[in-house]
């Protein structure tokens, strides 16, 4: 018995019957997708036919964040800048939008970018550039969206500088993309005019008005250890976990989740380079926050060390693993270890 499909020949039957059957495809008829080279004696392969191969050149190159033990070469192609573009273009680029005097000098050419955007980014995915510069990314990517009819969304970040009081992320990164939608270009002379195809799409400028210190980020690792510490405590202990009710973000020193029991989970945190101790004082900040919210005992916490024992208290160790994805590794950097005082107290032993 034979049965055809577009991408498959099945033949359930005697060998014999099925062979010759094949062979006589395979020398008059177009053969299938998949086969065996070599009149079926050697290795598997796929053909590919022209009209399912996109128009371009395929890349052969990528960058990895991955680890390997050995470098991953898939092979030696490279773009020319017929491709890929160079400095100069991209310079050449920017002023015919903006026009001269910008002071770029390094501007990434716009069909490099876009092929970096085409390799690593689905249609309708979302690009974070967090060094926007002059803006190619965000006009790298309203440019493909015309082409291909994508939907990908950008997300620039650019602060400019301001220690030479040059904020350009608004005259020069925000114009840019001003001007790539609208169809705005700048002559020689300055003059700005509708000489361009505008490129459908829109985008927000906003200004972060609080600035971002070092309180800000370690309240964002506080924020992501919390993540994860209710998603190893769900996986590894209790279930019912998953029901636990997590406080709004930077509302207590501690507390981070309660349970439908009005039970409490509280964090004893400030850094990698603070100590992480469960001790009395920890133990009545805890109690304080506790009474205030109406927790009942007993209290979950975590730390890396715990000095305070008692019957009110269930004592989690902040896993190594979640140390690790946070980067923060005790080989390296210790915890609850003032070096200074390490060297003080060796220096006065001798």
């Amino acid at each position: 018995m034979t049965s055809e499909s577009a991408d498959a020949l099945v033949i359930d039957g005697d060998l014999k019957k099925a062979k010759k059957i094949v062979e006589k495809i395979r020398d008059t008829e177009v053969w299938p997708i998949g086969h065996w080279r070599d009149d079926g004696q050697g290795t598997f392969g796929v053909k590919k036919y022209l009209e399912d191969v996109k128009k371009g050149i395929t890349p052969m190159t990528y960058w990895s964040d991955d680890d390997y033990d050995s470098p991953l070469v898939t092979d030696s192609t490279s773009w020319d800048h017929e491709q890929s573009g160079h400095s100069q273009s991209g310079i050449n680029e920017l002023t015919a939008i903006v026009g001269p005097g910008h002071g770029f000098e390094t501007v990434k050419p716009l069909k490099l970018i876009k092929k970096i955007i085409q390799i690593w980014c689905p249609p309708s995915g979302i690009v974070l550039d967090p060094f926007a510069g002059s803006g190619t990314t965000g006009h790298a990517v309203l440019g493909l969206n015309h082409e291909s009819g994508a939907s990908r969304r950008f997300l620039l970040v650019e602060q400019g500088r301001p220690e030479r009081g040059d904020a350009y992320a608004r005259t020069l990164t925000y114009e840019r993309l001003k001007r790539v939608i609208s169809g705005e270009r700048a002559s020689k002379d300055g003059k700005v005019s509708l000489s361009a195809e505008p490129l459908p799409g829109g985008f927000r400028f906003s200004k972060l008005m609080d600035q971002v210190d070092a309180s800000a980020v370690l309240a964002l690792e506080r924020e992501e250890m919390v993540d994860l510490l209710l998603t190893s405590y769900w996986d590894q202990r209790d279930r019912s976990a998953g029901h636990l009710q997590r406080m709004p973000a930077g509302s207590h020193v501690h507390l981070f989740a309660k349970s439908g029991k009005g039970e409490g989970f509280f964090l004893v945190w400030n850094g990698p380079d603070q100590p992480s101790v469960l001790n009395r004082t920890a133990f009545r900040a805890i109690a304080a926050e506790a009474e205030a919210e109406g927790i009942s005992q007993p209290f979950h916490v975590y730390a890396r060390i715990s000095t305070y024992s008692g019957p009110n208290v269930e004592f989690y160790q902040i896993p190594n693993k979640i140390l690790d994805v946070l980067g923060f590794n005790e080989a390296i950097h210790p915890y609850g270890v003032n070096e200074t005082a390490d060297v003080d107290a060796a220096e006065s032993g001798a």
